[in-house]
């Protein structure tokens, strides 16, 4: 959001997270978040990369996440999530759902095990995180 706001653009469309980031008091890192030109549809993307603080000047950057900004902001989404759920969608069982996700190769711990509720319309998913 702080990366839209420095760009003028209305807010984050989407966001993927491609692997997840890891810190620890040992290793300081440098966070970068690179956002692109306005597109014809005035969207851009975004991408948030790290590395270590101590690494060469020639190291890669490790991509954490990838996603577009909107050129505006999304009010009916907003109008949208004034209520919960959001009408319309059907509830999602959770039963085994990071199971699944360990049965594929990945697996997330349990600051990543937040999901309480997840409700889709559609190809749009809503959820429900409470962080311990």
């Amino acid at each position: 959001m702080s990366a839209a706001h420095h760009v003028g653009a209305g807010g984050v469309g989407e966001l993927t997270l491609l692997e997840p980031l890891v810190l620890s008091e040992d290793v300081p890192l440098r966070l970068q978040v690179r956002v692109g030109p306005a597109s014809g549809t005035d969207d851009r993307t975004v991408e948030i990369h790290s590395r270590a603080e101590d690494a060469p000047e020639h190291a890669p950057w490790r991509l954490h996440a990838s996603g577009h900004l909107l050129a505006t902001a999304p009010e009916a989404q907003a109008t949208e999530l004034a209520q919960w759920p959001v009408p319309g969608t059907e509830r999602v069982e959770l039963d085994g759902f990071y199971d699944a996700f360990r049965a594929r190769g990945l697996e997330y711990g349990p600051a990543f095990q937040g999901l309480t509720e997840l409700w889709r319309k559609g190809s749009t998913a809503y959820g429900l995180i409470r962080l311990p």
